[in-house]
């Protein structure tokens, strides 16, 4: 067979149908219009046909009316098209982010975490799968009997179709207010304020599952956003369960996806499943085997209430983090970070008591400090979270958030 230029990598060639493949993925995040023919020109992808040969190609809105080949079939991707050929619409979920028109690499996405370069915030990927629970029983156990009809069932699936696909999107630019809301605000870890649109690409999503990977933060928000409008387009009625894992750049997608699946399944093993799996291997700045688990599985409401609205709020509102300064709250360096979060993560035991108490009175800022007040705050608050499991290990997750936060960018992950 003869190779071509692969121009997904300088100087390498590849088979035609691989060459064409990586133009026409290229193509199908810019363009709004998938065209199949019967002629071949540029760079169409070749087709198997019934006894024929077909080409795909996709191409502009504004170009439908004038190609120069002519088209057997149309497909136009989140639009309704109304012009002189007929096109049938297709529901995608294809959010991609992009800085200046240019499709953003993994370094990219990576580095923005925070909300920009020069923010601070670990460099790492985060990544998300999702899938809707026990959506089989939701199908059979849905209908009362005599309304139990297949078009009703068709009617229940397509409608998650259309969520995980089209609503998607609109999530992902930030538009979290549905048809007559108003009241909703897109979800927030540390209050930044960030651009409207999440740093994130969508991989696939559709049916009743999701996987998309970006700014590790930007996922952790969006999931959250993907929750609660979940649980406002079923009223309720169905939920989901997801992992969320954090990965170098550099990570093999097949390997992102693998861990992050196995953070899905110990999600959807909690009883009664609506829950979200954090984490995952032993973060590396421990020097914890890679083959170690630690994941962290909630709810998802003790995630956003207990987690996020009430440990990492109350570790927001009272410590100061890195250059920031602020005369009423205690500082917090990240050595003290690691050392508080390597005791909430051990067994509570009275000796561990003791070590958590010494780093804490190691915080105090003195008597006549402005920040002597919140100090007593913490203490207090910090000795009832650590006497029951439940609010230390949430405790445990909201500091890995701060430390996730407050780390350079260039920061070494090997001490």
């Amino acid at each position: 067979m003869e190779l071509v230029a692969y121009r997904g990598e300088e100087g390498a060639d590849a088979c035609p149908m691989c060459a064409n493949l990586y133009l026409f993925g290229e193509r199908i995040l810019k363009e709004d219009v998938f065209c199949v023919s019967r002629q071949m020109h540029g760079d169409a992808l070749p087709l198997p046909g019934l006894d024929r040969e077909l080409y795909l190609s996709a191409e502009s809105l504004a170009s439908i009316e004038s190609l120069p080949y002519e088209t057997e079939r149309l497909y136009i991707k989140n639009k309704v098209y109304t012009g002189e050929r007929l096109a049938t619409h297709l529901w995608l979920g294809d959010h991609t982010a992009r800085r200046d028109g240019r499709i953003m690499e993994f370094a990219d996405l990576a580095a923005v975490s925070g909300g920009a370069k020069e923010s601070a915030g670990i460099r790492r990927l985060g990544v998300l799968r999702a899938d809707v629970d026990s959506l089989g029983a939701a199908f059979r156990a849905g209908f009362p009997g005599k309304y139990a009809t297949l078009t009703r069932t068709a009617v229940l699936s397509r409608q998650l179709s259309l969520f995980f696909k089209h609503y998607i999107n609109a999530l992902c630019r930030g538009e979290v207010n549905g048809v007559n809301e108003s009241d909703m605000e897109k979800f927030s870890l540390f209050g930044k304020e960030k651009k409207a649109e999440r740093d994130l690409h969508i991989v696939y999503s559709g049916g009743d599952d999701v996987f998309l990977l970006g700014a590790w933060d930007d996922v952790v928000e969006l999931a959250v956003d993907l929750r609660r409008a979940f649980r406002r387009f079923t009223s309720g009625r169905l939920h989901f369960s997801a992992g969320i894992g954090f990965f170098k750049e550099k990570c093999p997608v097949a390997e992102m996806a693998r861990a992050a699946g196995v953070l899905e399944s110990l999600a959807k093993d909690r009883p009664g499943k609506d829950a979200v799996a954090l984490f995952g291997t032993a973060s590396e700045e421990r020097g914890v085997s890679e083959g170690e688990v630690r994941a962290q599985v909630y709810g998802w409401d003790d995630f956003i209430d207990g987690v996020c609205g009430a440990k990492l709020a109350f570790l927001r509102q009272h410590f100061s983090f890195g250059d920031a300064k602020a005369p009423s709250r205690v500082r917090l360096g990240k050595s003290a970070a690691y050392r508080l979060l390597g005791l909430l993560e051990a067994d509570g035991r009275s000796v561990q008591l003791a070590r958590f108490a010494y780093v804490l009175a190691r915080l105090d800022p003195g008597a006549k400090a402005d920040s002597q007040e919140t100090y007593r705050k913490i203490r207090r608050q910090f000795y009832e979270w650590y006497k029951e499991p439940e609010d230390r290990r949430e405790l445990s997750t909201a500091m890995q958030f701060i430390i996730y936060s407050i780390r350079e960018k260039g920061a070494r992950t090997d001490g």
